[in-house]
C-alpha cells in the first residue's frame, strides 16, 4: 500500500507501514496523555513527522522547531496518522456497508413474502 498527505496543496509520500511506524504512533499518543509541557508533545509529535517525510519535506512543511507553529505542527502529525490509519478504516465502513446491505435486503424478501402471501387473500374479497 501507499500512504501520502496532502498539505497547502502538494502530495508528500510517507513510508512503507510498519510494526515499527505503528508502536512510534502509540508511543507518542501514550507520552501526550503524560506529557508534562506542551512543548515536550509538539516536540516528540514534530521529530515523527521528520521521520517520516524526510529532513527536506519537513524543513519545507515545518521549518525548525523552535519556529514552527504548533498547529501545523499537529495537523501534519494528524494527516500522517489518518494516512496510516484510512485503510482499516475503508475496510470496516466497507464491511459495515454491505453488513447493512444484507440486513436491508433480508427485510425486503420479508416483507415482500408477506405481500404475496396476503395478496391471493386481497383479491378474494
Amino acid at each position: 500500500m501507499e500512504y501520502t498527505i496532502i498539505e497547502d496543496g502538494k502530495s508528500y509520500d510517507l513510508p512503507k507501514h510498519s510494526v515499527k511506524i505503528s508502536n512510534e504512533m502509540e508511543s507518542i499518543e501514550k507520552f501526550k496523555a503524560n506529557a508534562k509541557s506542551v512543548k515536550d508533545q509538539l516536540k516528540k509529535m514534530y521529530d515523527f513527522c521528520r521521520e517520516m517525510l524526510g529532513d527536506e519535506n519537513a524543513d519545507e512543511l515545518l521549518g525548525d522547531f523552535e519556529d514552527s507553529d504548533p498547529n501545523v505542527i499537529n495537523i501534519v502529525y494528524l494527516d500522517i496518522v489518518e494516512a496510516y490509519r484510512k485503510p482499516i478504516e475503508d475496510y470496516e465502513r466497507e464491511k459495515q456497508s454491505e453488513t447493512l446491505s444484507r440486513y436491508d435486503l433480508k427485510k425486503y424478501i420479508e416483507i415482500f413474502n408477506a405481500f404475496s402471501k396476503a395478496a391471493p387473500l386481497l383479491d378474494k374479497k
